[in-house]
């Protein structure tokens, strides 16, 4: 999925499968790659996030690990994202 669709965003439309079908595995592939951003799409549902710079074959190890029920963040998505958790419990929220 990416964030960058016609009628709406990507994470509008994760939540909307995620809605529908609660044991749906979406991966975001987005050139965004902010915290906000990838915090976003995982809380809409996303179970992986990669940006268009990644290699083919890391799309296809995280499409089979989420396939197989694992979540998939490459290490610098995944700083981003506890980077972004940290700043949430810093303020309270």
């Amino acid at each position: 999925m990416d964030y960058d669709l016609p009628d709406q965003n990507g994470v509008q439309t994760v939540s909307i499968i995620r809605n529908e079908f609660l044991d749906a595995r979406v991966l975001m592939l987005t050139i965004l790659d902010g915290e906000e951003d990838i915090y976003r799409a995982v809380s809409a549902g996303a179970r992986g996030y990669l940006t268009k710079s990644c290699e083919c074959e890391e799309v296809l190890d995280a499409i089979r690990t989420i396939a197989g029920g694992k979540g998939y963040f490459p290490a610098a998505i995944n700083a981003k994202l506890k980077a972004r958790e940290k700043t949430q419990a810093a303020h309270g929220a």
